[in-house]
């Protein structure tokens, strides 16, 4: 055998392109389609990562907002408690507590306007028991004219009644501290129904 036979002949490769040019051209190509590839996947990576994080974010936002709304519902349902407990306190305790002192303080003005007009008759304040007290401290000050107190058991504590002669006024705070507490409990009403909305 000669030895043509087991090498093998490179005579019919052109001349331009040799093995070694082959080869890189073959590398590059790879190497190209490779980072082609990888920078494919790593796009496909960032934006489902950028998903997750948005529908994580999302999530917490919503979570956080919940728990605000539940916080802010808690605090008006607790105002709201307090402040009925107050309108409580003021129709239960402060209104029938002042109703007397402003009864008298009404009537002692009245009486001072009739002093500075005619005073030929005789005045009658006529109370209830619960009144008494509080209306004859007022006539410890000094009237230009004489004043009686007569008690009427039939009164209630808001009535009182001033008679000069034949003329009478009459003083009652029971309708009005009736339609004060109607106002007040129709605010803690509405308020309730606020409240189950």
């Amino acid at each position: 055998m000669t030895r043509h036979r087991f090498l093998e002949t490179f005579d019919g490769l052109s001349q331009s392109s040799t093995p070694r040019e082959q080869d890189t051209e073959l590398i590059d190509a790879a190497r190209a389609e490779g980072f082609e590839a990888g920078y494919e996947s790593g796009w496909e990576d960032a934006i489902a990562s950028d998903k997750t994080s948005r529908i994580r974010m999302a999530a917490e936002f919503e979570r956080n907002i919940q728990g605000l709304a539940f916080t802010f519902s808690e605090a008006v349902a607790h105002v709201r408690g307090e402040l009925r407990n107050f309108l409580g306190e003021i129709v239960d305790t402060f209104l029938p507590a002042i109703a007397p002192e402003a009864l008298r303080s009404h009537i002692k003005a009245e009486l001072q306007q009739l002093g500075e007009a005619q005073m030929d008759a005789p005045v009658e304040i006529v109370t209830s028991q619960d009144c008494n007290q509080t209306i004859s401290e007022m006539l410890k000050s000094d009237f230009s004219f004489d004043v009686s107190l007569v008690e009427d058991t039939t009164l209630s504590a808001g009535q009182v009644f001033v008679r000069l002669g034949s003329r009478e006024l009459e003083f009652d705070l029971d309708p009005l501290i009736e339609a004060i507490s109607v106002q007040l409990r129709a605010i803690c009403a509405e308020s309730d129904l606020e409240e189950i909305e």
